[in-house]
């Protein structure tokens, strides 16, 4: 399966989405802020990346994103940004749309919905 690296500073979300990804096989790394997450991908070398939006810190999700896509290596990894945020969704939205291979979800999620998302993601 894939190597998946996850970012989010709430440790009760970041725990069910590795328990759910990991019960599918996959292999986990998760951080609790943005710029743990990024040293974690240049040594882990992600397939796929789960963060967050808003986490503390100096680095938002996009943030992150923006910086990983800026680091040979892990620059191609697919995304999907997690929000709990509906009003700044939109913004999101636009603020992302020249990002390549970013997929958006809102929170509450339900695990059954990130794990199909995470495999649809891997299919291409």
């Amino acid at each position: 399966m894939a190597r998946i690296l996850i970012a989010d500073d709430e440790p009760h979300i970041r725990r069910v989405v590795e328990l759910k990804l990991q019960s599918a096989g996959h292999q986990i790394r998760a951080e609790g802020t943005a710029a743990a997450a990024f040293r974690a991908a240049q040594e882990f070398l992600p397939e796929l990346m789960v963060t967050d939006y808003k986490m503390p810190g100096e680095m938002t999700g996009v943030d992150l994103i923006k910086a990983v896509r800026k680091t040979v290596g892990v620059s191609e990894i697919p995304v999907i940004l997690l929000t709990g945020s509906v009003a700044v969704l939109q913004d999101l939205t636009e603020a992302l749309a020249n990002v390549p291979r970013v997929t958006i979800l809102s929170k509450p999620f339900s695990p059954r919905i990130l794990l199909k998302t995470v495999q649809e993601i891997l299919k291409k």
